[in-house]
């Protein structure tokens, strides 16, 4: 498949026999600031850090923040967003430790138990991406097991790979950004390497000349479900409970008036 193909993104609708309840913040949580945190590099088309103008500051701009902002504004609510190493990110969290919310967070049964995941806000597609000039033919697999057989498979430094249906060992994760992934793939370090197609090109909003240079290929992993990402909120936050319930009603109410797709879209079309 062409990197230029048509994005798909796919939010979950709720049943139309379920009524969605309007909830209201706890009267002390109004006026409150919450901190969500993100990876330093951000988790574009989703969320990044864009610089404003020439001040040197930087302003978080995407699909979540937007989101994010409309849902707590309605309860007179604000929010701040932070860049930071990941691992510093889920730890500070966890810890309610300058930050109350994690982003971007994938299900697993260990961060449920560590942080109160919010219901999923949006859906991304795993794929495996290699050099043209090295599989001029394309790459064929028919299961994620074929990926390792197909050669070195490659990721980012920290990532978690068992979402794409294969082990995290099996899965060389020295790559600190995707232009480095690249660039291990041009000169044939790596055979082939994994991503979720919608960030891979958000990053492109970022960096115009990410892909100059390679023929990119990829293709959908087969057999493997769009993931959905959640928000982790800190079980020592106070009101963890409660922000929890505020913000899957206002993505629920987004969802159920169409506003939630229109937002996703705006961001997608930016993409293709």
């Amino acid at each position: 498949m062409n990197i230029g193909f048509i994005i798909v993104s796919v939010l979950m609708v709720f049943s139309l026999l379920s009524p969605i309840q309007s909830t209201n913040a706890n009267p002390a949580m109004e006026g409150s600031t919450i901190t969500f945190c993100e990876d330093s590099d951000g988790f574009p088309p989703y969320l990044w850090a864009e610089k404003v103008n020439n001040s040197g500051l930087t302003q978080a701009r995407g699909f979540n923040a937007e989101v994010i902002e409309k849902v707590l504004a309605k309860h007179n609510m604000h929010a701040l967003f932070i860049f930071i190493p990941w691992k510093r990110c889920l730890q500070n969290v966890k810890n309610n430790n300058g930050a109350q919310v994690a982003l971007d967070m994938i299900y697993t049964e260990e961060r449920a138990t560590e942080y109160i995941l919010t219901r999923h806000l949006f859906t991304t597609n795993a794929y495996f991406f290699y050099s043209r000039k090295h599989y001029p033919n394309g790459i064929s697999i028919e299961s994620p097991a074929d990926l390792i057989k197909t050669g070195v498979v490659c990721g980012r430094f920290g990532s978690n790979y068992t979402g794409y249906g294969v082990n995290n060992d099996d899965v060389l994760r020295t790559a600190h950004s995707f232009k480095k992934l690249l660039q291990l793939l041009e000169v044939g370090r790596c055979d082939i390497f994994l991503a979720r197609y919608e960030v891979l090109l958000g990053y492109k909003l970022l960096e115009e000349d990410l892909f100059s240079g390679i023929d990119l290929g990829c293709d959908l992993i087969p057999g493997i479900k769009p993931t959905k990402f959640h928000m982790g909120i800190s079980r020592d936050y106070k009101f963890a409970e409660e922000l929890n319930m505020l913000i899957n009603a206002g993505i629920s109410e987004m969802e159920s008036s169409g506003e939630l797709e229109q937002i996703m879209q705006k961001y997608l079309s930016k993409l293709k």
